[in-house]
């Protein structure tokens, strides 16, 4: 079975699930309303997390395979992965996934339970089930793995999922106003109202993205205005430190004048067309991140090829009357694909500076 019809056949959506606990404190579990596709070998994020904020440090969660039987004499449920006092129960697992699954410990503090699987196989395909006992809420995705090849031009490419990103307000600068869902920023003259939090931006105009990266994904931004920043950064960055000015995060800053790229404080000129819509590219494990212009067709304007050693976030710095969005993608693959996966967007299975 390809991943076409899969996804055809197996149309599932986020379904939640509440208890009279959660609806009393407010509480549900958000995870994802489009499948989540995936080649064999690639590492996978399924993305879950409680709304609003909510300290799951030491709390119960539970990730399982309802679309699987339980086995053994007792029909015990086994779990794709249990965290319970602290750390993982590894005595509740299916052994499959013990050593290929985790959450990430920063992110239950604000209540991202979303599950890392890493190396995903043809059996790892069908629905995962998030549940929170304390609160009675659960949410169930769709995991989808295979390839489905499409050539073009000579090159074959490989249907990759789209990252859905959000921008997460405990790192936005004050001077920095969220809207769209947290998907869009624009940059005010007075300070917002946040509450402090050592993870925001102090002196440069910048947020990041709630969710981090770690496998191959693409994502649009399309700004207004002077100029912006489309970074990508490790969480450990300086939080007084401008994307880009630093060994930790990589920044492609575009204005009407031109492009320009920033590593480590060192400064690169990037020829190629000014655009308002920039195009990133990820492939975490090979160590690849391109930028392209995105107007009528893709420009590929600077790729990076270096070792990644930490899960990256994507990161917007926004000049003084300008605004930035993170958008759906329209032209990727290249004009001739014939093919989208509903809002999924493809990957190249050849190294994208090929385009």
């Amino acid at each position: 079975m390809n991943i076409i019809q899969s996804i055809n056949q197996l149309n599932f959506i986020c379904i939640a699930h509440f208890s009279s606990k959660a609806f009393q404190s407010g509480l549900h579990l958000i995870g994802s309303s489009q499948p989540i596709v995936a080649a064999p070998g690639d590492d996978v994020i399924l993305p879950c997390r409680v709304e609003p904020e909510w300290d799951a440090v030491g709390k119960t969660v539970e990730w399982s395979r309802p679309d699987l039987r339980p086995t053994g004499p007792q029909k015990r449920v086994e779990y794709v992965f249990v965290y319970r006092f602290r750390k993982t129960d590894r005595d509740m697992m299916m052994d499959t996934y013990i050593q290929r699954t985790s959450l990430s410990q920063d992110g239950l503090r604000r209540g991202d339970v979303s599950l890392t699987i890493r190396n995903v196989s043809l059996q790892d395909q069908g629905r995962f089930r998030c549940f929170i006992p304390r609160l009675g809420i659960e949410a169930e995705l769709l995991l989808v793995v295979g390839e489905e090849r499409v050539q073009t031009a000579g090159l074959y490419f490989v249907f990759r999922p789209f990252c859905e990103i959000t921008l997460d307000p405990n790192t936005a600068n004050r001077n920095l106003f969220l809207s769209e869902g947290n998907r869009k920023v624009i940059r005010m003259m007075q300070q917002q109202f946040y509450l402090d939090n050592p993870d925001r931006f102090t002196d440069y105009k910048q947020v990041l993205s709630r969710e981090s990266l770690t496998g191959r994904c693409y994502w649009e931004v399309e700004w207004t205005g002077r100029g912006v920043g489309v970074a990508v950064s490790y969480q450990n960055i300086r939080r007084s430190e401008g994307f880009g000015f630093n060994d930790k995060s990589w920044s492609l800053y575009c204005t009407k004048d031109g492009n320009t790229f920033f590593l480590d404080d060192i400064e690169t000129p990037v020829p190629g067309p000014v655009s308002s819509r920039i195009g990133v590219y990820l492939d975490h494990r090979a160590g690849i991140l391109s930028f392209y212009s995105v107007s009528g067709t893709m420009t590929l304007l600077h790729r990076v090829q270096t070792r990644f050693t930490q899960p990256l976030y994507a990161g917007i710095c926004v000049y003084n009357g300008s605004s930035a969005e993170l958008i759906k993608p329209q032209h990727w693959p290249p004009d001739g694909a014939k093919y989208l996966l509903s809002n999924c967007v493809q990957g190249l299975h050849q190294d994208p500076a090929r385009i």
